[in-house]
C-alpha cells in the first residue's frame, strides 16, 4: 500500500473526527445540565484585564443543575455575575451565604459568613423543550450533511489512487473506510441519542416538579378549606 493512500485515509480520519467534535461541543453549549464546558466561555473583566473564571473564583457543583462560584475576592462578585449574564442569560443568577470554620489571628476557632453564587440551569418547560430538540436536531443535520459531503468528495479520490494496487490492498482499504465510515456515523448517532435523553431527563425532571408543586398547593388549598369550616362549625350563632 503506497504512502499516499494511507495518508489520504488518515487525513479523512481526522475530518471526520473534527465533525464529531464540533458537533459535541454545540451540544454541550446547549446548557441543560451543569457541565463545566459551559464554563470555558467565561471571561472575567477584574480591573480592566480579562481573566479565566478558575483564575477568580473557586467553582463547585451541588448537583447536576446548579453551579456554586465562590470568588477569592468578594470585591470581584459583581464581574464574575456580569460575565455569566454576558455568556449564558439564560442561567438564574442567586447569591447565598454559608458558614466556614475558619480561625481568628489568634488561632482559636470561629464562623465566618462567605458569600458566593449559585447558577441554576433553565428549566426545560414545554417551550424549551421543543426549542431544544428542533436545535440539537438542526446541529445534528449538519454534523451528517458535512460528513456525507466528505465521504462523498474522498471516494472518487480513494478510486484513483487505489488504481495502481493490487486486489487485496485494495480490498484491504475498502474495508478500512467502511470501518472508518461506521466508526464515525455510530459515535455521531450515540452523541445525538445522548444528548435527547439529556433533553428529556429534564423535562421529565421538570414535569415531576410541576405535578409536586400542584399536589402541595392542593393539599394546602384543602387544609385551609378544611379550617374555614372548622371555624365555622366552632362559631356561635
Amino acid at each position: 500500500m503506497r504512502r499516499s493512500a494511507l495518508n489520504e485515509f488518515d487525513k479523512l480520519g481526522q475530518q471526520l473526527s473534527t465533525q464529531v467534535t464540533l458537533m459535541k461541543y454545540r451540544f454541550m453549549n446547549l446548557c441543560i445540565t451543569s457541565d463545566p464546558v459551559a464554563l470555558l466561555p467565561i471571561q472575567v473583566f477584574i480591573e480592566g484585564e480579562p481573566k479565566h473564571l478558575e483564575d477568580c473564583a473557586t467553582i463547585g457543583k451541588s448537583d447536576d443543575y446548579h453551579f456554586e462560584i465562590l470568588p477569592k475576592y468578594d470585591e470581584d462578585m459583581k464581574s464574575i455575575m456580569q460575565a455569566f449574564l454576558r455568556a449564558h442569560p439564560e442561567f438564574k443568577q442567586e447569591m447565598k451565604n454559608m458558614e466556614v470554620e475558619s480561625r481568628d489571628a489568634n488561632g482559636n476557632p470561629q464562623n465566618i459568613d462567605v458569600h458566593y453564587l449559585q447558577l441554576t440551569m433553565p428549566e426545560v418547560n414545554d417551550d424549551r423543550y421543543d426549542a431544544l430538540n428542533q436545535g440539537v436536531k438542526a446541529v445534528y443535520d449538519v454534523c451528517k450533511a458535512q460528513m456525507e459531503a466528505i465521504n462523498t468528495t474522498a471516494k472518487p479520490k480513494f478510486a484513483e489512487m487505489l488504481q495502481v494496487e493490487s486486489e487485496a490492498d485494495q480490498k484491504k482499504m475498502n474495508d478500512a473506510l467502511d470501518h472508518q465510515k461506521k466508526q464515525w456515523d455510530d459515535q455521531r448517532e450515540k452523541l445525538y441519542q445522548e444528548k435527547l435523553k439529556e433533553i428529556d431527563d429534564a423535562h421529565n425532571k421538570w414535569l415531576t416538579d410541576q405535578m409536586t408543586s400542584s399536589q402541595e398547593r392542593q393539599e394546602h388549598e384543602d387544609a385551609q378549606g378544611e379550617e374555614a369550616a372548622l371555624s365555622m362549625r366552632m362559631t356561635p350563632e
